[in-house]
């Protein structure tokens, strides 16, 4: 992926929607469990999967960004609140 890809991918929202698709899969895999009777096994892993996956996904976020930031695609980056998002600056 080239700078100007992975800068398009970044600002389409596109670690969002894999967020999203990764709760929805794995919100499927709890239903199924559920219906299948065995919804407290699955409930555990599911939120631990989760939480693994929110965790590789800001650290790989934060890679991403401080690698823009070093190749010279924006200037600087500042905290969204306390989301966890930055506003990226690219004057």
């Amino acid at each position: 992926m080239t700078q100007d890809e992975l800068k398009k991918f970044v600002d389409e929202g596109g670690v969002e929607k894999i967020g999203h698709a990764a709760y929805a899969l794995l919100s499927l895999i709890s239903q199924k469990a559920e219906e299948q009777g065995y919804p407290e096994i699955i409930e555990i892993s599911v939120r631990e999967s989760m939480y693994k996956a929110k965790i590789r996904s800001y650290q790989r976020l934060c890679q991403v960004r401080d690698n823009l930031k070093e190749e010279g695609c924006i200037k600087s980056y500042e905290p969204k609140g306390d989301t966890g998002f930055y506003y990226l600056n690219y004057d």
